[in-house]
């Protein structure tokens, strides 16, 4: 089980301590990019690209540990949501939470459902 919460004043802060993670990890690899972003509420979330690719570079073995995983991401946001992109995710009865529950397999083959973007009320 992986857990990655945050609570943050902004948006690049999150791509930043991605970056400084990888970069602790993989020095020569680690690549800034920007995996949210929000603007005029707005929020994006753009994560197919990077996941696909950690998945193609895994070894068979790793990628055998996936068989049967599922992924599961919640968005919170202080405001409500007016709408969202990804049809695969669900906005809770309180309009303040997306949830994304897939199988890992599912995801790598349809990498679009990791993306998302959300209008949010301001």
């Amino acid at each position: 089980i992986i857990e990655f919460s945050c609570d943050f004043d902004k948006v690049s802060r999150i791509n930043q301590r991605l970056y400084e993670l990888w970069k602790q990890k993989e020095v020569d690899n680690a690549v800034y990019e920007n995996y949210y972003s929000f603007k005029a509420n707005h929020f994006e979330q753009n994560l197919s690209y990077r996941v696909v690719k950690l998945f193609q570079q895994m070894s068979p073995t790793d990628r055998e540990i996936l068989i049967g995983a599922d992924y599961t991401s919640i968005l919170r946001f202080k405001n409500e949501i007016i709408s969202q992109s990804n049809s695969a995710a669900k906005i809770a009865p309180n309009k303040k939470v997306i949830i994304l529950q897939a199988p890992v397999l599912e995801l790598i083959h349809k990498p679009n459902l990791f993306n998302n973007s959300i209008k949010i009320k301001s």
